[in-house]
């Protein structure tokens, strides 16, 4: 979808035909959603920065036929907006238009029969937002992560619908009604019902939010302007209650454009960072490297605008499609092994640093004295 010139349409076509696919250019002044009446698509390619793009992208995602489908970024030059763009559209990645080889590697991962596969179940999640696109991609990537998707457009139905108990979580942006948000949670912990909250919180609510929260059990803040994909790992988090533990290195949620590649090779891909910990991090894309592969990477950590350049080891991928009820998006996790004794310690001072910050920030949410959970 959108404006190309015949060279960059060449080098789509070569990757397409090298992993034994078609692609149809369609040039965007169009709607999009009337091809999909007639064909079938493994993914759908969108020129990033032109104008329509948006509008086609969530024209796509309104559709729930179409929610399996990946949709790729193409950029000139990837960047962290490029990023921010495609998902904020609901896409899934983003890809350089020069490097042909990169979109290849993406189309032999999608796996040919996504339509006929399923996620493994994971229960009832009640989805309360105000914002009409929020709510339609968030129930997209919880959809697709096997969650059974509930909506309610009001405090008085959030209420009634949150004392069910086969509801396994809760996920509420809070400016529908902070007071009636807060009220509707008390409601629950007073009828007995432990299902975990996430509550979608602008920043300038925060610290109110903060105060009245305090003293209840199973609820998690999370950032409203944050990516949506985040959800993904706040809901996992908070349904393993795992928001409590006291690990050495916790994993936390941060991201930023990473290049990676296979040690040795030439150049580089790029990904974006969707968590980390002291000691590795999690690489988001449609084109994970293999499991056991030694990795070099560049990122810039937390707390700094020094870019890093690390070795790691590849511990685990995650393909894209239904797999096995992971609640992350398509990646990698990796392990790192080395790099220069700089730059080991720029990550780990900036991991530190992250840690210390959202540290004091869940301290600042703990439990008064002499008030019950």
């Amino acid at each position: 979808m959108g404006r190309l010139s015949r060279r960059q349409q060449e080098r789509i076509t070569r990757a397409a035909s090298a992993a034994c696919l078609e692609v149809e250019f369609l040039d965007g002044d169009s709607p999009a959603t009337p091809w999909f009446d007639s064909h079938d698509a493994l993914a759908v390619l969108v020129a990033l920065g032109q104008p329509g793009t948006e509008a086609t992208c969530i024209s796509i995602r309104s559709n729930p036929a179409l929610s399996p489908v990946p949709i790729l970024g193409l950029a000139q030059e990837v960047q962290e907006l490029s990023f921010a763009d495609i998902y904020g559209v609901g896409g899934d990645d983003v890809v350089n238009l020069t490097n042909p080889v990169a979109l290849e590697r993406r189309f032999h991962t999608l796996p040919r029969n996504l339509a006929h596969q399923a996620p493994t179940p994971r229960g009832k999640v009640l989805l309360v937002d105000a914002d009409d696109r929020r709510r339609l991609l968030m129930a997209r990537l919880l959809r697709n992560a096997g969650y059974d998707i509930h909506f309610s457009l009001d405090v008085r139905e959030l209420g009634e619908m949150a004392l069910s108990a086969d509801i396994v979580l809760v996920a509420v942006d809070v400016e529908l009604d902070p007071a009636g948000v807060v009220g509707a949670l008390a409601a629950t912990r007073s009828a007995g019902i432990t299902s975990p909250w996430v509550l979608s919180v602008p920043p300038k609510r925060m610290g109110r939010m903060m105060e009245l929260t305090r003293g209840v059990s199973g609820v998690t803040l999370s950032d409203a302007f944050a990516p949506l994909e985040n959800i993904l790992f706040t809901a996992n988090e908070a349904l393993r209650g795992s928001m409590a533990e006291r690990r050495s290195s916790p994993r936390l949620l941060y991201g930023a454009t990473v290049g990676f590649r296979t040690a040795g090779r030439e150049a580089d891909d790029h990904g974006f960072v969707y968590n980390i910990s002291a000691g590795g991090l999690y690489v988001r894309t449609l084109a994970p490297l293999m499991s056991g592969d030694e990795a070099w990477i560049e990122l810039r950590p937390p707390r700094t605008d020094r870019y890093v350049r690390l070795e790691a080891k590849v511990v685990w991928q995650r393909l894209f499609g239904p797999v096995g009820g992971a609640t992350v998006p398509p990646g990698f996790g990796l392990c790192i092994t080395g790099g220069s004794a700089g730059d080991l310690k720029r990550f780990q001072d900036g991991y530190g640093s992250f840690a210390r910050d959202l540290a004091s920030v869940a301290m600042s949410m703990a439990p008064r004295q002499g008030v019950s959970q």
